[in-house]
């Protein structure tokens, strides 16, 4: 399930229908993409390039610790447990001196 254009798909999990287009001052997208993974857009009002905006959220195995996407609409990952591990975007990814502190140690490995 993704959260990108409408609400009616954001109101699916819970979130607010305008999550995508009007998050905050600091905040211009929020997006999940069908693997789990939570794209947040910064504005350059939160200080940071247009060029180098984004920060992912991406559900990861509890049991490995590995940064890497866990599909959790798979059938095969139904119950398994997990932890959210956040990262540069892949395109467009945020300067490690901006992300959260917990962030930065995931960007500099």
């Amino acid at each position: 399930m993704a959260c990108t254009t409408t609400g009616t798909d954001c109101e699916a999990f819970g979130a607010p229908t305008n999550l995508h287009t009007n998050p905050s001052a600091n905040v211009s997208s929020v997006a999940s993409a069908a693997d789990g993974t939570i794209t947040i857009t910064f504005s350059t009002a939160a200080g940071v390039p247009a060029t180098a905006s984004k920060i992912e959220l991406v559900p990861s195995s509890a049991s490995t610790g590995a940064i890497a996407a866990l599909d959790l609409s798979a059938a095969a990952n139904a119950g398994a447990a997990y932890t959210w591990r956040c990262r540069p975007g892949s395109s467009s990814g945020v300067e490690a001196k901006f992300l959260p502190a917990v962030c930065r140690a995931v960007a500099s490995s």
